[in-house]
């Protein structure tokens, strides 16, 4: 199967491109792979225990248990700032 990867530079910070991916509402306004993203089981807001849901263009579901949460993205950030200074 042919892959390929796209890089794009997003001029805001961690925390807003953060939000922005999780902001499953809006997902489809700017990832162009995607015929549908939403969480599931009522939830309205990615959070620890909500289950994304991504379906591709091509009709491969992706289903993910989110477990991350953004406080645990700012400790990783945080680490990766302490890692690689400058």
């Amino acid at each position: 199967m042919a892959h390929g990867r796209v890089t794009e530079t997003i001029p805001d910070t961690a925390y807003e491109v953060f939000d922005l991916v999780h902001a499953y509402p809006r997902r489809l306004e700017w990832d162009s792979l995607l015929l549908a993203a939403y969480l599931d089981d009522g939830k309205t807001e990615a959070a620890r225990g909500a289950t994304s849901v991504c379906v591709g263009k091509f009709r491969s579901e992706v289903r993910k248990r989110l477990r991350a949460l953004k406080g645990y993205f700012e400790r990783c950030l945080d680490h990766a700032r302490n890692a690689w200074p400058g």
